[in-house]
């Protein structure tokens, strides 16, 4: 029941405070601007939608989750706070990439660092470890902010990583994670009503980073070997999405010899707008991608199939994202 008012709390506190800052981003002239190119929305879109899902989404979390055990979630939620007003930094005066990504690892190593002081173990590792670790949270960061350039889809491919998450949450018992993941559900589906096409508001650069460090902290509160001893390759498996997303932008930049930040109309959502799709139908085609990567990291996870078929499963995967976007 819990878990239902959390929902609801959160759903409520972002719903009715996304027209607000609608209304507070056309006052503040704070759009993002149409450019026919990479950007092809027809109208000044607003931005400051990350605001309402943050606000929301902590607010529900904090009233509803136990206050004795909210000192484990303090390092990520100190990540998100950090993300959420960098991105907006970079949307109200445009950074530079050099600045954003040293201001990303700054929040990261913020993160880890209040992470030790806590009693947690992401800095008890050996310095590969570490580095490793740094990377995850970068990769996932931009992997999200990248894949921000179509109405919902950063919210939806977000929703179905969080709901996927619960059930591993379940196995580990982290009723705690629970909470913090139904809060997060709410504030986006709520959000998703004024960010389904055509969209009224955008999460924008503040909304997309503190996802995408929010999601790649979560994997780690989790014990994925409790069943499988490799389970620990799932959060690679359940952000396929993203992932591909952000390897196929350095692939395709690269061979055009243009830098991996510099914007281009090379997501694969815009390779399936140019084959003549909706932006519903390539909405309804990621969910159907997660939900199939949430199923096979479910069955690897329960060793309902082994590594060799998940290996060639991911395989096939890749291969069929490859050929029906780009052929």
């Amino acid at each position: 029941m819990v878990f239902i008012f959390a929902f609801i709390l959160a759903f409520i506190i972002t719903f009715l405070m996304t027209p607000v800052l609608i209304y507070l981003a056309k006052t503040w002239r704070i759009f993002d601007l149409p450019d026919g190119r990479l950007k092809q929305h027809h109208n000044a879109i607003p931005y400051l939608g990350g605001a309402a899902v943050f606000v929301g989404f902590v607010f529900s979390f904090i009233f509803f989750s136990d206050h004795n055990l909210w000192a484990l979630m303090a390092p990520v939620l100190l990540l998100a706070i950090l993300l959420l007003f960098l991105g907006l930094w970079d949307d109200l005066y445009i950074l530079s990439p050099k600045i954003k990504l040293l201001g990303q690892l700054v929040a990261v190593s913020l993160c880890l660092y209040v992470n030790f002081l806590l009693g947690g173990d992401l800095c008890n590792r050996t310095i590969i470890e570490m580095l490793l670790i740094v990377l995850w949270f970068l990769t996932v960061i931009n992997a999200f902010n990248l894949i921000d350039v179509m109405d919902g889809l950063t919210s939806i491919v977000a929703i179905m990583f969080c709901a996927t998450l619960i059930f591993f949450a379940l196995s580990n018992q982290n009723y705690f994670l629970i909470t913090l993941l139904i809060s997060l559900i709410g504030a986006l589906a709520a959000f998703l009503f004024y960010n389904f096409p055509p969209a009224k508001i955008y999460l924008g650069d503040s909304g997309s980073l503190m996802l995408g460090g929010l999601i790649a902290y979560l994997p780690f509160t989790i014990n994925w070997t409790i069943y499988n001893q490799f389970g620990f390759i799932l959060p690679i498996v359940l952000l396929g999405v993203p992932l591909l997303e952000l390897a196929g932008l350095i692939i395709i930049r690269s061979y055009k010899h243009l830098p991996i930040y510099l914007g281009s109309p090379d997501h694969f959502s815009h390779y399936l707008q140019k084959k003549g799709w909706s932006r519903k139908q390539i909405l309804g085609f990621t969910v159907c991608c997660a939900s199939l990567l949430a199923t096979v990291s479910v069955s690897f996870f329960l060793n309902i199939i082994n590594l060799k078929s998940l290996i060639l499963l991911g395989t096939v995967f890749n291969l069929g994202w490859g050929w029906l976007i780009f052929f």
